[in-house]
């Protein structure tokens, strides 16, 4: 749904490439069917679960710094006739592979008969390479261990959406792609404290325009959060759900999130690392579309939670239960 940039990580990411990065342009006719695309890994294998019956899935990392769910490549695919037959979305499109960079992770469909052969060593270093240019500490450690050879037939996960409560199947459990980071240290010693321990100072929106000297390659809307630390310790980590809305009331995204960010003992601080939305003109109503209006004329409501928070020591100081 979202996902957050470190300026520097940025800077780094968009001029290197990794040696062993694939070659995905056809030619002689085939071409990759992009099933999905969004700025967050997660969430495009969110959609997986919709193309069961697809064989030879992946994930791949697009050149402006998104991820797609593609399958192929095909030769003289009917894609007018899969959409209209509902086997395929209406948003979807066949590509050369110009646009696309390296494989991220490799679906596998169970009812296909793919080979027990491990990776080979230079597959699998292509993708490990792939998945050191994500960004979020979740989707990183999930592609490793996707890279590592678990099965991820089933759906994936995001902690970054709120939860959606769905009924097990009595497969094999699937694997998901998230990492709780903060639920590693739970078992430490626990604290309990008042909403005012931890409190959002300043939650700004705005608009980035394009600007290829400052590597911002396309529009996007960049959320900003700052909190004060009213704990009698510093932290390290806190855990927020948040809400943006319009002047009606109306909610246009929201999301959860962990974020990294060292705040003294009494101090305010403004967080290095903030979340934003790209504005992706071949899909409609993203977040970005249904943001722009409300940033642009400064009408948008944000509504944040702060949930929990990592202390130095990793201690967990509760401070609001989820909804």
């Amino acid at each position: 749904m979202f996902h957050r940039i470190w300026f520097c990580i940025c800077m780094i990411t968009a001029s290197t490439s990794s040696a062993l990065a694939e070659d995905m342009v056809l030619s002689g006719g085939a071409k990759w069917l992009v099933l999905a695309s969004s700025e967050s890994l997660v969430e495009v294998g969110g959609v997986v679960d919709a193309y069961g019956g697809i064989d030879d899935l992946r994930i791949v990392r697009v050149r402006n710094g998104r991820f797609a769910l593609v399958s192929g490549p095909v030769v003289n695919f009917d894609l007018d006739k899969s959409k209209k037959n509902g086997s395929i979305k209406p948003d979807a499109f066949l590509d050369s592979g110009s646009q696309l960079l390296e494989t991220v992770l490799v679906i596998s469909q169970p009812q296909s008969a793919h080979s027990n052969a491990p990776p080979s060593p230079v597959a699998t270093a292509s993708r490990v390479d792939g998945c050191k240019t994500i960004a979020s500490d979740a989707e990183r450690l999930a592609c490793y261990d996707a890279t590592a050879g678990r099965n991820l037939s089933g759906p994936m996960t995001s902690n970054n959406s709120l939860p959606v409560e769905r009924k097990a199947a009595p497969a094999p459990s699937p694997v998901s792609l998230v990492v709780p980071a903060l639920e590693k240290v739970a078992q430490r010693q626990n604290y309990s404290a008042p909403q005012q321990a931890i409190v959002p100072t300043s939650l700004t929106l705005k608009v980035q325009r394009q600007d290829f000297e400052q590597d911002v390659m396309f529009d996007r809307i960049e959320f900003r959060v700052a909190f004060r630390n009213g704990w009698s310790q510093k932290i390290v980590g806190i855990s927020h759900r948040f809400r943006i809305l319009n002047a009606f009331g109306e909610v246009l995204h929201q999301g959860r999130d962990n974020l990294d960010i060292q705040i003294p003992q009494g101090t305010t601080k403004a967080s290095d690392i903030f979340y934003s939305w790209e504005d992706n003109p071949f899909i409609p109503r993203e977040v970005y579309d249904r943001l722009l209006p409300s940033v642009t004329n400064g009408t948008y409501k944000v509504e944040l939670t702060v949930e929990r928070a990592i202390l130095d020591d990793g201690s967990v100081l509760e401070v609001a239960r989820a909804s």
